[in-house]
């Protein structure tokens, strides 16, 4: 190397070393861009959304890199370093794990079973290389900044107790504000660090009181694996999860406009069933990881995050090949580290079409990601809808308006018709496949409240609000069976029952099955905190108590 250019380097790296504010920034500056290049390299290796706002990354770093660099306080420094560290390191390996970043009750289940989880992830650890690269890239850069704290004059008392605060800040921020659920589920298109200070904040002032002290007023719900029974009834499971689709709107349960005319013929067939049901809570983010992990009521979170009932880990362990596609942007779908990405060996969302985390696409995507499986194999495909999510009339293609476009009643009643007509070609699709030993199950994840003039959902007042359709179809007589014995004796399915019968086609039976005289609905949270329907079904009549404790 010329002379010239080696002074030059040389130069360079001892100014940087220096302490004036410059040079400070300068290399806070350059090792933001170091972590935002580890986190770019996990991201790929793992197959996770890009960063929503990469440059971000490099303008937190400059603002630690300060405080960490000009705190008087060692410890304060050391703090927010380790603080720094650490959170990449849960983070980055949770993504190698699981497919996402931490989610609070993980964390907590991380302290709880310490041992249990390095033990179970040795193995693991030896197929990290690019995990443990970038977090060795995380490691010294963050500690260089500490060891080049001895180079800067002034250090200030006032720094020491910012750098601590911006540690604290978050659990104080959603300690003081009750209702703020920021950080309860991780958003992937967050950075690595935004999701570590959310997460953070939501661990030690909810899920640190709730279940060390025992804040929650709602007691746990536990439930154990259920057993094995066979190998599965059928070896392609289908399960089409509608979105925000009450049954109170669909001509197949008796709404009086014609907005379900295939279902409606269905009805009068053999290898079919219809009932309807209710949701397990009154938003997607409960209802599903309540019912793909069979939790019965709230509060589920902890046993949510055992997996001992997830239904793609059973599906997994009886050699089903298990599947997760969703028309739904990818900014709405951090749901998915509760509903058990980590068991899906096959997920897509609509950012692989789109490109942009915000943008989602229309449903009959869902057909071109179903030509994908092998259904020469056995396996468990959920097909997640946008379906009749708000706004209606974006839910339905320009030319697909059979109830006009005027309203919004208009729109819904269009996109209930929509999903009539996808579930027809995915049956059909099936069918033509030649295979017997077929299963197509569809519900929704919660219903709506739509009249002529009004439009929404997310209370108890209504109760097409949680109501949903549920429709089996199968080449498997015993299936129709099943579902005649154990679902069809109902006034109306709770999800519970859904999420034990589809278990039990899996090869899997829950003994302490309740039935249909008792079940629940949660609200907005999944601990039930903030409220939930207790629903008591008679013969000839049903009661129902809004609980909150």
């Amino acid at each position: 190397m010329p002379t010239s250019i080696t002074n030059y380097l040389s130069k360079s790296y001892q100014w940087i070393l220096k302490g004036t504010l410059v040079s400070t920034s300068a290399r806070s500056l350059l090792i933001g861009i170091v972590i935002l290049l580890a986190e770019v390299i996990v991201r790929a290796r793992y197959d996770v959304v890009p960063i929503g706002e990469p440059y971000w990354i490099p303008i937190f770093s400059l603002v630690f890199g300060l405080l960490i660099s000009y705190a008087r306080s060692l410890v304060a420094a050391l703090i927010l370093t380790i603080f720094l560290v650490l959170g990449y390191a849960i983070q980055f390996f949770s993504i190698s794990n699981y497919g996402y970043f931490i989610t609070p009750i993980k964390l907590w289940l991380l302290f709880e079973k310490f041992l249990e989880v390095i033990v179970s992830g040795r193995d693991a650890v030896k197929t990290m290389g690019v995990t443990i690269f970038a977090l060795t890239l995380v490691f010294i850069s963050f500690f260089s900044l500490v060891w080049t704290r001895k180079n800067i004059p002034k250090k200030s008392h006032w720094v020491s107790i910012i750098a601590v605060a911006v540690v604290l800040f978050y659990p104080i921020r959603q300690t003081i504000n009750s209702t703020n659920t920021l950080g309860r589920l991780p958003a992937m298109y967050h950075s690595t660090i935004k999701n570590t200070f959310y997460t953070w904040g939501f661990f030690t002032s909810r899920t640190v009181p709730e279940e060390l002290l025992g804040h929650s007023k709602v007691k746990p719900f536990s439930s154990p694996s259920p057993a094995k029974t066979s190998n599965g009834l059928a070896d392609n499971i289908v399960v089409i999860m509608g979105e925000s689709l009450s049954s109170k709107y669909m001509s197949a349960f008796d709404y009086p406009e014609t907005t379900t005319p295939w279902l409606d013929e269905q009805k009068s067939l053999s290898n079919t069933f219809f009932a309807e049901g209710f949701s397990g809570g009154l938003f997607t983010d409960v209802s599903l990881p309540f019912f793909f992990n069979s939790v019965a009521k709230p509060n589920g979170v902890k046993q949510i995050g055992s997996g001992n009932s997830n239904l793609f880990r059973l599906a997994k362990e009886n050699g089903y090949t298990t599947h997760f596609y969703s028309t739904q942007a990818n900014y709405g779908l951090s749901l998915m580290s509760l509903v058990g990405l980590q068991w899906v060996d096959n997920y897509d969302d609509s950012f692989s079409l789109t490109n942009n985390s915000y943008q989602g696409v229309l449903d009959m995507e869902l057909m071109n990601w179903l030509k994908k499986v092998d259904l020469n194999k056995k396996n468990l495909i959920v097909l997640h809808q946008t379906g009749s999510h708000m706004p209606y009339a974006d839910r339905t293609p320009d030319d697909y308006k059979p109830f006009g476009s005027e309203t919004d009643y208009a729109e819904y009643m269009n996109s209930v018709h929509y999903t009539d007509d996808l579930i027809r070609q995915i049956q059909q699709y099936i069918v033509d496949h030649d295979s017997p030993s077929w299963a197509l199950l569809m519900t929704s994840d919660h219903g709506q409240y739509v009249t002529k003039n009004t439009a929404g959902h997310g209370n108890f007042l209504q109760r097409s609000n949680y109501t949903v359709p549920i429709y089996l179809s199968s080449g498997v007589p015993d299936i129709i069976k099943l579902a005649q014995t154990q679902l069809g004796q109902c006034k109306s399915v709770f999800q519970i029952q859904l999420s034990h019968y589809l278990a039990e086609i899996m090869g899997f039976s829950y003994p302490n099955n309740n039935g249909c005289k008792s079940g629940y609905i949660a609200g907005s949270r999944l601990t039930g905190d903030n409220g939930f329907l207790h629903i008591k079904q008679e013969k000839d009549n049903e009661s129902s108590e809004l609980v909150y404790e």
